[in-house]
Formats: C-alpha cells, structure tokens, sequence
C-alpha cells in the first residue's frame, strides 16, 4: 500500500479493549502526519480475537494503514503485550520506527521530530512529566531491579530523567533494542516491566530524551495547557475518558473527548459498525462513563 518505508508509525492492537482509543488516536494523528503507518496484530488473536483483527483490516483502510500479523515469541505470562514491543526492532518494515500507544493524541506536526531524533541517536523517548528517577515511584520500580542488576541500579538513580514508553522511536539497529527483550524478561512479574527495565538502559547506551511535550502526560503535565506546548497528550493509566460525579471530564480527558467527537461526526465508527452509544468493547472506563460522555458531548455540541 504505501510506497516509501524509510520511516513509519507503529501501534499494536490485541483484542477490542483499546480499539476506540487507537481509532481516536489515528484520527488524530492523520490530521497532522500523512507518512507511513502499521498497525501490528499478534498471529495468537487469528484464533482467540479474529473480530478485532477484522476490525483493524477496516481502521486500516480508512486511515491509510498496513496491517502486519506478528509473533515474536515472547512466552505468555504477565507483561507479555508490554514485552513484545521489546522485540520490535525484529519485525517493523520501516528502517526508522516511531511506537504510539493506543491512548493518545496527537496535537501537533512536531511528531516527525521522534524520526529525526532516533536517526540521529539510535533511539529516542520523552522525559515525562517533572518525574526523575531518584525519588518517587520511579525510583521504587528502578530499586526492583536491584535483585536482578545490582550494578546499573545507582546509574539508572543518577541518569536525572524519568521517562515513560508510550511513544518511543528506534532504528532498527539501535543497541538498546538489541538489549531490551533479554534485560526486561528477567523480572517480567514487575509492573509495566519493560518501563522500568528502560530506565536501567538508557544511561548507557546512545539515547535522545525529548522535552515533555512529546509524551504529555494528561494528568501531571502542569504545562499541558500552555499554547503550541503538547504535541502528544498521553491519557495513561485509562484517563481518556474518566468523568466527574457532576459529569464533566478528569484529568483533561476533554482533549480526547473532542477527538472522539470528532471521530463520531465525521462517522467513523458508522464505518466501522462500531455502536458507541451501546458499546460492546471491553474498554471497560468507556462503558462505566459513557452515558455522562454522551451527556456532555450533547452539551458541548449544542
């Protein structure tokens, strides 16, 4: 389908739970990006989620995407969807890759920054928040890995970024993905181990770490509304859509809202045959809030 595979955006699906947020985000990123795009399927889900794989072939084709089956061997257990990107440098078309979650949007053309970045550096990622690395929960993931790595510890301590790998861009022959999989899998019973375990990598391998406005975090970012700041807002954590008891937005998620609306009045879920209304999905912070969604969306349209 697409000509030029120099450079390309990755996002991965597994099942139905994050479909309507990578739909949100595809819409958004196609308003400010018309490069290359794969949208990457484990061949596990041809079996156990063959709707959803139908489903992406559909989003594909309205957003202009490929569609790639992937198994990269990685043994099922917990963190093994966080573990796969891991080994992405193995399978991606594209000799320069940019990886975005599913719960995000993209505010701005700056995106393509990420491209120059990794071709620059290897491998590039986002300071996220005011989050470092010697204090905090991050240092509380980091000091997990003591048991494991007893000598990159103190490193990962001092490096003075902490980080978050929700967007990150590589080339293929980046030494810190050759490192990645085999680092991580060690303490794969950790919280979103691949994370933390890139906390211990990035101090000695070549790395850019963009500003925070490529990895805005939707709830800590105090910069978020700052004009021309965000180019990515990142809803981690199941924030996009979370609403107040009085039924207003949460943690910015009216940054999501809007892209969803969006998504709606230009009838991209119609397309799809996706009911959002009466959602099936198993996004389960969609179904709990989507009737104080669709009353605010009704206030904010009329």
């Amino acid at each position: 389908m697409q000509q030029d595979k120099t450079r390309g955006v990755l996002y991965y699906n597994s099942g139905s739970s994050c479909l309507i947020r990578m739909i949100v985000s595809l819409y958004s990123l196609r308003k400010v990006y018309d490069g290359n795009i794969s949208i990457l399927y484990p061949k596990r889900d041809i079996e156990e989620k063959p709707f959803s794989i139908k489903t992406c072939h559909k989003i594909g084709k309205i957003f202009n995407c490929d569609i790639q089956e992937i198994d990269m061997g990685v043994p099922k257990g917990k963190n093994r969807v966080f573990l796969e990107r891991t080994k992405y440098h193995t399978i991606t078309p594209y000799e320069i890759s940019l990886s975005i979650d599913s719960d995000t949007v993209i505010i701005d053309k700056r995106i393509t920054d990420y491209f120059d970045a990794a071709e620059e550096n290897e491998f590039a990622l986002a300071q996220f928040s005011d989050w470092k690395p010697n204090n905090g929960v991050i240092r509380k993931r980091i000091a997990y890995w003591e048991k494991h790595y007893p000598e990159d510890v103190q490193a990962a301590w001092d490096f003075g970024h902490g980080i978050n790998c929700g967007l990150f861009a590589f080339r293929k022959d980046s030494q810190i993905m050759q490192q990645w999989y085999d680092k991580a899998i060690i303490g794969r019973e950790t919280f979103i181990a691949d994370e933390s375990c890139m906390q211990l990598l990035i101090p000695h391998n070549p790395v850019k770490i963009m500003g925070s406005e490529y990895n805005t975090s939707c709830k800590y970012d105090k910069n978020i509304h700052k004009a021309d700041y965000p180019v990515v807002i990142h809803f981690h954590g199941k924030k996009h859509c979370r609403m107040s008891d009085e039924g207003y937005p949460t943690n910015n998620a009216e940054y999501w809202l809007y892209y969803f609306n969006q998504c709606i009045e230009n009838n991209i879920f119609k397309q799809l045959n996706i009911d959002i209304v009466y959602s099936d999905y198993d996004d389960k912070t969609f179904r709990k809030n989507q009737t104080l969604i669709h009353r605010y969306l009704k206030e904010m349209n009329e």
